[in-house]
């Protein structure tokens, strides 16, 4: 294992049901820590099921992922779980933000299940909140909001406050998927330089999913998934 790795999958296989064709085959695939990697693919590449691999939400037919040296096939469904909280922040298309908790609480709520990522938090701030208000200044959103109830934000706002949920607490792997589907192309370019900014920050690695090849121009790394999934032809 490189130790520069931040991920390493070898000879991957999925398949959704075995009496039908395979949804992801791929031989070889790595990402170096601080890498800041764009993976383009139209719908039915298999973007979703990769991530969701990738993830621990499921479980490959046969193959290796391995993330920070940790194989994560080798876990159990709790210890997979664990493992994601602590090391994984997630940004969904659709935002995935509670709509009864305000912008804070839902930064903050990560921490509530990762002890590891509380400390590393609390490390940086006084209290949670504090460090949910200092992630949230550096996304620009402004102070009078944190409190206020997400659904009161606009859609580029409530992306930003996805993205601090992710941030805090400083996982090594940051996974953003299809994050930007929602917003004007300016607003898209906005929103991936502060992430930028708060990666290289923190030395978190990014891997950002999007079938925008528009966006690919502002990455240093480029994956194109239908040229590395021989089995492109399956389902997303």
């Amino acid at each position: 294992m490189n130790t520069s790795s931040i991920l390493t999958i070898k000879d991957l296989k999925f398949g959704w049901l075995k009496s039908q064709p395979l949804t992801i085959e791929i031989e070889a695939l790595n990402i170096n820590k601080g890498d800041r990697v764009f993976l383009k693919g139209p719908s039915g590449s298999g973007k979703s099921t990769l991530l969701g691999l990738i993830t621990g939400i499921n479980q490959p037919s046969s193959g290796s992922i391995n993330i920070l040296g940790k194989e994560l096939t080798s876990l159990k469904g709790s210890a997979r779980d664990h493992f994601r909280a602590d090391h994984l922040g997630y940004i969904f298309q659709q935002f995935n933000l509670l709509p009864y908790l305000s912008v804070t609480e839902n930064v903050t709520l990560p921490c509530f299940f990762s002890a590891q990522r509380k400390q590393k938090a609390l490390a940086s701030s006084a209290s949670l909140e504090q460090e949910a208000k200092r992630l949230l200044d550096h996304l620009e959103i402004p102070s009078r909001l944190v409190n206020r109830k997400v659904t009161e934000l606009s859609i580029g706002q409530q992306q930003r406050v996805a993205a601090a949920r992710a941030l805090i607490g400083k996982p090594e792997f940051i996974i953003a998927d299809e994050p930007t589907s929602s917003l004007d192309s300016d607003a898209r370019e906005s929103f991936i330089k502060l992430l930028f900014n708060e990666c290289v920050e923190t030395d978190i690695s990014l891997l950002f999913v999007s079938h925008d090849a528009g966006l690919q121009r502002l990455f240093d790394h480029h994956l194109d998934l239908p040229s590395i999934n021989l089995a492109s032809q399956g389902g997303d």
